[in-house]
C-alpha cells in the first residue's frame, strides 16, 4: 500500500546523502528514468507486469535515464531513519547505474533483509514465545510489507526487538546487565516518535520485574530516568507533529473533503466515542483478518479465510510452552501487554479521526488490520493460559509451527500469483 509515496521518501533521503536536495520543498530529485515508477507501476499489477519486469530486468539505463528532473511528494520525512534500508537501495541502484526496475527491487531487497535479520534477533532474544514471533512475522501482510518499501517494516520489527529484549529482561537467569536495559530504552525511544500510538511500549520499561535491579533505589533511579526521557521524546515527537506542514512540507491527510480536527475532538468527546463503538462493532473482523494478510495489495487479492484461521492458529499455540521447563509468562505481564495493545488501538483511533476521518462521517475511515502487526505478538501472549495448559506435544514444537507457516505462505503465493496473472491489463 502508498508504496510509491515510501518509494519518494527514499529518495528524498538519499537526495540529502548526495547533496541534490530538490528546490521545491514539495518536490524531490530523482532520475528521468525512474519517474515512471511513481505513477505507472505502483498500484495494480496485472498480467502484463510480469512480461514488463520480465523484459525490463534485462535492459540496461537509459541513455537520457540519469538525468535528474522533480516531481511532486505526498508527504515529507520527518523521521529519515526509518527509511534507512530504502534509502541504501536508491543509493545502490544509483551508485552501479541499475535501470528503474532494479533500482525499486534493491530497496525492497534490502528492506526485506532488515525485516529478516530483526526477526531471527528477537527470535533468538526472547525466552517466551519463540514461535509466536516466528509465525506472526511470517502473517502474509507483515511478509508483504517486508518486501515492499514501506516504512511500516522497521515499526514492525523494532517492536519485535523491544518486546523480546523486556521478555529477555523479565524471563532471563539473573539479573540483566546495566547495558540490556539501556539498549531496551533506547529501541523504545527510536520506535515511538515515527508512529506515536507505540509510545505505550514504554510501560515495559516502567514495571520491570525488582529482580532487574540490585537494590530498591536504583529501580527508582531508573524508572525516573525512563519517564523523564519519554516525557523529552514524547515533547519532540508532539511539536514535530504539531509543525510538520510548516514551509509547504505535504503532510498525508483525506484528499476527498474536510475532516475532523483536534478542535472537534474537544468540543464533542462523546461523537469520538460513538464514532470509535460504531468503528469496532462494524469493523473488528476486518482488522483481525487483514492483520493477517487478507485482501493483500490494495486490499484487492483475497486469499481464503482457511489459510487465515490457520495461520492465527500457529501463531496462538506458538504462545504455549514448548516444554515444562520454559517461563510461565506472569499474570502481570499479560494484563500489561493487553493494556499497550488497548492504547495502541485507541491511538490508532484518535489519529486516524483527526487525519483521515470526513466530517459527517459514520465511522473512522482509513484504518487497516496492519497497523496492529506491532503489537499482534502482545495480543496473542495476552490470550494464552500458560499456567493450566500442558506443554505442547512434538510435532508442534516451534521449528515444526514455522515449517507449516511456510507452506502456507507457498499457497499465499500461487493465489496471490494466480490473481494477478488472471487480471486483464487496463483497456484490454
Amino acid at each position: 500500500p502508498d508504496e510509491a509515496v515510501h518509494f519518494a521518501a527514499a529518495y528524498q533521503n538519499a537526495d540529502a546523502v548526495l547533496g541534490q536536495t530538490s528546490p521545491d520543498v514539495s518536490g524531490v530529485a530523482v532520475r528521468q528514468a525512474d519517474v515512471k515508477m511513481f505513477t505507472d507501476y505502483s498500484n495494480y499489477p496485472d498480467r502484463s507486469t510480469y512480461e514488463y519486469y520480465r523484459q525490463a530486468l534485462r535492459s540496461p539505463l537509459p541513455a537520457d535515464g540519469a538525468e535528474i528532473t522533480d516531481i511532486k511528494r505526498e508527504s515529507g520525512v520527518p523521521y529519515p531513519y526509518i527509511y534507512i534500508p530504502q534509502t541504501l537501495g536508491v543509493l545502490l541502484g544509483g551508485a552501479v547505474h541499475a535501470n528503474p526496475e532494479w533500482l525499486y527491487l534493491f530497496g525492497r531487497i534490502l528492506n526485506l533483509i532488515l525485516y529478516a535479520v530483526c526477526v531471527w534477533l528477537a527470535v533468538k532474544l526472547t525466552p517466551v514465545g519463540k514461535g509466536v514471533f516466528a509465525v506472526t512475522a511470517l502473517f502474509p501482510m507483515a511478509m508483504e510489507l517486508a518486501a515492499s518499501q514501506n516504512s511500516d517494516t522497521f515499526t514492525i520489527a523494532l517492536a519485535f526487538i523491544a518486546l523480546a529484549q523486556y521478555l529477555r529482561i523479565a524471563y532471563g537467569d539473573g539479573p540483566p546487565r546495566a547495558r540490556d536495559l539501556w539498549l531496551l530504552l533506547v529501541t523504545m525511544l527510536v520506535l515511538g516518535p515515527p508512529k506515536v500510538v507505540f509510545f505505550p511500549f514504554l510501560m515495559l520499561l516502567l514495571f520491570l520485574p525488582g529482580k532487574c535491579f540490585a537494590e530498591k533505589r536504583l529501580a527508582v533511579l531508573f524508572r525516573i530516568l525512563v519517564t523523564a526521557f519519554s516525557i523529552a521524546v514524547l515533547a519532540i515527537t508532539l511539536y514535530v507533529y504539531v509543525h510538520r506542514a510548516e514551509g509547504g512540507v505535504p503532510i498525508v491527510s483525506s484528499p476527498y473533503q474536510e475532516v475532523y480536527t483536534f478542535s472537534d475532538l474537544v468540543a464533542d468527546p462523546i461523537l469520538f466515542a460513538k464514532l470509535c463503538k460504531h468503528t469496532i462493532e462494524t469493523f473488528l473482523p476486518f482488522y483481525l483478518f487483514s492483520m493477517v494478510g487478507t485482501d493483500l495489495g490494495w486490499l484487492e487479492i483475497r486469499i481464503p479465510d482457511a489459510i487465515l484461521w490457520i495461520f492465527l492458529a500457529l501463531a496462538i499455540l506458538g504462545a504455549f510452552r514448548q516444554n515444562a521447563s520454559e517461563s510461565i509468562l506472569r499474570l502481570r505481564d499479560r494484563v500489561q501487554f493487553i493494556i499497550i495493545f488497548l492504547l495502541a488501538a485507541f491511538g490508532t483511533l484518535l489519529i486516524m479521526f483527526v487525519s483521515w476521518t470526513p466530517v459527517g462521517s459514520w465511522d473512522i475511515k482509513g484504518i487497516q488490520g496492519r497497523y496492529f502487526l506491532p503489537v499482534a505478538p502482545m495480543l496473542i501472549l495476552f490470550a494464552s493460559r500458560w499456567g493450566r495448559i500442558p506443554p505442547r506435544p512434538k510435532w508442534l514444537s516451534d521449528k515444526h509451527l514455522v515449517l507449516y507457516a511456510c507452506i502456507l505462505e507457498i499457497l499465499v503465493l500461487v493465489f496471490a500469483y494466480s490473481f494477478i496473472a488472471g487480471r486483464e491489463p487496463i483497456g484490454v
